[in-house]
Parts: structure tokens; C-alpha cells; sequence
């Protein structure tokens, strides 16, 4: 059984997309989560959620690009986990470097909505409850299991269904605890970032009318890593 500080194995990767030169391919250099639970399964179907980590109402902030990122406190069976579950505001926070037209920067935070009503946003909480998002602030619970593919294409907030899903998030390997010690969490955001200004469309596609990505720093996705 082991402590958690900063425990996960997974690697998440959504497409970067094509934009002007000089706004894409940016770095982050923060990257934060309020973390309501943490929770641990045998099954790459997530079943049979344990919860690791409650930090009850109050969700802990957590910046995964920080020196030593905490998600609470609790401990983990010694054993292998195929999926890891965490129960999260849905709004993150991100920050990186600057970009010629002027909304990405270091010293300015962007906020960003992943799970919403008008795109359809739907969530399974750990108790096994199913949630319609809202356009404002949701609890969502973001599945990661070896089950999905690495590439998915559908909803990162429901587990899947069975073997090479698009439902998930991707988990390269298990999460194996064991006597011997833990790791420490390794998150890539290099070249991830991405500046709509002179995009017409949504998320740095150069197609598209989102009104809410329009004009605006964009995250689109992140890798990360467990390194012993």
C-alpha cells in the first residue's frame, strides 16, 4: 500500500491543429485541475471504482506542470490498475508562452470549459450516477484506461465499453503499486498550445464558428507519464 503524492501512468494526446505561423506549437508552462477524488479500478472497464482520494467538497487545485503536484491525500492497495478515475471541476486552467497576436502568455491564465450543454457534454460520476453538463462549472470524473485507444474521438468523461474505445482517456500502461515505492507525474505540453486570433474557426482548425474558442488561447492536449 502506497501514499499517494503524486501517483498516475497514463499518456493523453488530442490533435494539434494546423494555424498561423507564429501562433501554434506554443509550450505551456501551467496546467491546473481542482481534484474533488481520485479512484482506482482492477478492470480496464472501470468498474468497481475504489476511491483513493476524497477531499470532500472542497476541491484540492492542482498544477500537473508544478515542481510536485499533490492531488490529496490517501493510500493505494498495492496491486495493478488498468483504469484510474478523477472527479474534477471541469473548467482547467492553463498559462504558457507568448503569441504574436497576443493571447497566449506566461503571466495570463486562460480558462476552458471542456464539458458543456451545447456540446453535448455528458459525464458517469464515480458513484455510477449519470450528469448532463451545464455552461457553467461541472463536477466530471475523467476516465483513464488501458481500454482506450490512443487516439479517441468521443467522450473523455464516460469509461469504456470494452476494448479500443474512443470513450476514455488513453492509459499507455497500468498503474502498478507496489512496496517499492511510487513515481512522480511527467506532463508534456510542448507544442500544444495555440492561438486563435487569426483562426476563423474553433480549436485551431482554420474552420468553424465556436463562439467560444474564437480569439483565444487554446490547450489542445497533453502527455503524460509516470516516471519511477
Amino acid at each position: 500500500m502506497k501514499k499517494i503524492l503524486s501517483i498516475l501512468a497514463l499518456s493523453l494526446s488530442l490533435p494539434v491543429f494546423a494555424t498561423p505561423t507564429g501562433d501554434k506549437n506554443l509550450n505551456a508552462n501551467s496546467l491546473k485541475f481542482k481534484v474533488y477524488r481520485m479512484a482506482v479500478s482492477t478492470s480496464a472497464l472501470c468498474t468497481s471504482p475504489v476511491v483513493v482520494i476524497n477531499n470532500g467538497s472542497t476541491a484540492v487545485e492542482v498544477d500537473l506542470k508544478g515542481a510536485d503536484p499533490v492531488f490529496g491525500t490517501g493510500f493505494v492497495p498495492n496491486g495493478t490498475y488498468p483504469c484510474i478515475m478523477f472527479e474534477v471541476d471541469d473548467t482547467i486552467k492553463y498559462a504558457g508562452e507568448n503569441s504574436t497576436s497576443g493571447n497566449c502568455s506566461p503571466t495570463s491564465e486562460t480558462s476552458r470549459d471542456l464539458c458543456r450543454l451545447d456540446n453535448n457534454g455528458t459525464t458517469k460520476l464515480i458513484d455510477g450516477s449519470i450528469f448532463n453538463c451545464t455552461n457553467s462549472v461541472d463536477k466530471v470524473v475523467l476516465y483513464l484506461s488501458t481500454n482506450t485507444k490512443s487516439n479517441p474521438m468521443n467522450n473523455s468523461f464516460i469509461p469504456p465499453a470494452g476494448a479500443n474505445s474512443d470513450d476514455g482517456i488513453h492509459l499507455a500502461s497500468p498503474l502498478v503499486v507496489s512496496n517499492s515505492g511510487s513515481g512522480k507525474l511527467v506532463v508534456n505540453t510542448d507544442g500544444k498550445l495555440c492561438d486563435n486570433e487569426n483562426d476563423t474557426g474553433s480549436d485551431c482548425d482554420g474552420a468553424g464558428t465556436d463562439p467560444h474558442s474564437k480569439a483565444a488561447c487554446r490547450l489542445t492536449g497533453a502527455e503524460f507519464s509516470f516516471s519511477n
